[in-house]
């Protein structure tokens, strides 16, 4: 049996490379995050739309609104915990003593 390597190329759901995260800069890093909470909030807008869709009857697909919705939680969840992240690495920083 042959056991094949994974790297980062596996994980690139996405779209992050590798030459994105060496190559780019603190400039980069503000426009990501605002282009990713917007995205967080499209989709919460979407599973929003698609559940007053299916309450109201123009919908009748159960399986598409579960999802949408899923969808919406996982980026919401995974939103916080990089906002929980840089607020203790701020913190760290904060108690450094120079």
């Amino acid at each position: 049996m042959e056991i094949q390597k994974t790297g980062l190329e596996s994980l690139n759901t996405y779209g992050v490379s590798r030459n994105n995260v060496q190559d780019s800069g603190g400039k980069d890093f503000s426009k990501w995050l605002s282009e990713n909470i917007a995205k967080v909030e499209e989709l919460q807008k979407g599973a929003d739309s698609a559940a007053g869709d299916l309450i109201a009857g123009r919908k009748q697909n159960l399986h598409e609104t579960m999802i949408a919705i899923q969808e919406a939680e996982i980026s919401f969840k995974l939103m916080m915990e990089v906002r929980n992240k840089l607020i203790n690495a701020y913190e760290v920083i904060q108690r450094m003593q120079f």
